[in-house]
């Protein structure tokens, strides 16, 4: 078997060993050597074809770049391969990935330049940058376009330098960086980037010099890539503290730009709504580092090290579906993560039918650890027929393959009056795909006889999240439905 073929049976088993309700989060080690300390700067990406994760990350003590990749097929007790590595390398690792065997990376060497390779079967170096200060390599960002080139942040702690970018959209990268934000040390700590079509995002730890005191704060600069000028998209914070404006995520969902950063030792969570800012502070007590991905419908998932003494441990926040935050326990041991290390941070990404992947560095055993946690499955079958409440709605079967034996979801919900009902289904971004019923006359009851087999006009709508919306006489209730291919 290829190796792409390989990839996409394992990301296949991986899909429907998920299809049992999900209680608790999978742990799973990726790389356990005795002899070294390993899994800093994880980087986590997945397949949207197969799911099939690959962690790129860190053997420190013997300055080694690293990938893994999640095989089920090779060995059910050990289903990670690690293919092979690439020497001195000091660290500040970002990955990103045209797919699980094919991936770019950028890093620090020794300490004192960035250099941008790609993998596929093998290593090739693409791009070096050395500042020219023998030191001061620090935090590096990528990101790929649609047609797979690359576009670098890579942050220079010297005086007069901070951020630089470059990328090879032109086809080569540029023979000096540009300067991105404040020409000053400190300025590009932090930093991340994210694409929206053709523009070019980063969010990153800024400096300004005010005539008397340095501001710390929270920036995000863009432009479109074939630009020479940046915009400022807007300042989060302008309040100097030295727990201020440290950038760990950006990104992007329903053409709005979202962003985590700390302040004060906890997490604010913002986005930018086309003229300003909404921010959310203090959702959860943190460590500088954490990560976040968006699931769906401008919904923030975020991984982040509780450093609140006596409740340490990794954790995982996410909105349900009133908006409220919810927060669960990944792991509850005290030395799991390491908030006062560089290279700590977890890494998160959301795959197509919603299981949240997370890579993360176990500081107490010094080895790299895997944790995922599937959408949860309702079996039609295993509901009782009475539910609870009036108004209340049951998606049964929801997850499935259009077209499959068992290829729709069932839509049950009570009434506790005759009324008319509606049943519309929505895509991430908030446009109609299926009108199941439209004002149509129902009893009083529990009803189950309309379902969704996830076509859309005259095809079946393409893999992901979908939202069903059941609206009656005064109220309106609205339930998610994965649908993932075969």
């Amino acid at each position: 078997m290829t190796d792409a073929g390989r990839y996409l049976a394992a990301g296949l088993m991986l899909l429907m060993s998920a299809s049992a309700p999900a209680a608790a989060w999978v742990i799973e080690n990726v790389d356990k050597d005795p002899n070294s300390d390993v899994g800093r700067w994880p980087n986590i990406y997945v397949d949207p074809g197969s799911n099939i994760p690959i962690i790129v990350y860190h053997d420190s003590d013997h300055n080694l770049l690293l990938f893994a990749i999640r095989d089920r097929t090779e060995d059910e007790d050990n289903p990670w391969d690690i293919p092979e590595s690439l020497g001195s390398v000091t660290g500040y690792i970002s990955m990103d990935a045209e797919s699980s065997y094919h991936f770019h990376a950028c890093y620090v060497r020794d300490g004192k330049e960035f250099v941008y390779v790609t993998y596929d079967g093998g290593w090739n170096e693409k791009y070096v940058y050395d500042p020219g200060y023998g030191s001061g390599a620090k935090d590096t960002s990528i990101v790929l376009d649609d047609e797979y080139r690359a576009y670098l942040a890579m942050y220079v702690d010297a005086a007069a330098e901070g951020l630089k970018y470059n990328s090879n959209y032109g086809g080569n990268f540029l023979g000096a960086p540009e300067s991105v934000g404040a020409v000053v040390q400190g300025s590009g700590w932090g930093n991340s980037m994210v694409m929206r079509g053709n523009e070019v995002f980063i969010g990153f730890n800024d400096i300004y010099w005010d005539g008397s005191n340095n501001l710390d704060y929270t920036n995000v600069m863009f432009k479109s890539r074939e630009a020479s000028t940046w915009n400022e998209l807007g300042k989060l914070d302008d309040n100097y503290n030295a727990n201020k404006g440290r950038v760990t995520a950006v990104a992007v969902a329903d053409d709005k730009v979202h962003i985590i950063y700390l302040e004060d030792g906890y997490i604010t969570y913002a986005y930018h709504n086309g003229n300003d800012w909404k921010r959310e502070s203090n959702v959860a007590r943190s460590g500088p580092y954490i990560d976040m991905d968006l699931a769906g419908y401008n919904e923030p998932r975020i991984v982040y090290y509780n450093d609140d003494p006596g409740d340490q441990g990794l954790r995982y926040a996410y909105k349900n579906d009133n908006g409220k935050w919810k927060f669960e326990d990944i792991e509850d041991e005290e030395d799991i993560g390491y908030y006062d290390m560089e290279g700590c941070s977890p890494s998160v990404k959301v795959d197509s039918s919603g299981t949240v992947h997370v890579a993360y560095y176990d500081r107490k055993n010094r080895n790299l650890k895997y944790a995922y946690k599937a959408v949860e499955t309702i079996d039609e079958n295993s509901i009782d027929a009475e539910l609870d409440e009036e108004k209340d709605v049951i998606v049964g079967n929801n997850k499935f393959v259009p077209g499959s034996d068992n290829g729709e979801c069932r839509i049950m919900y009570n009434l506790g009056k005759h009324q008319t009902v509606s049943i519309k289904i929505y895509d991430l971004t908030g446009n109609l795909v299926k009108t199941v019923i439209d004002n149509e006359e129902k009893d009083s009851g529990v009803h189950g006889e309309d379902r969704w087999d996830g076509s859309t006009a005259n095809k079946y709508v393409t893999p992901g999240i979908y939202y069903i919306v059941v609206e009656g006489e005064g109220w309106k209730k609205t339930s998610k439905v994965a649908v993932v291919k075969e």
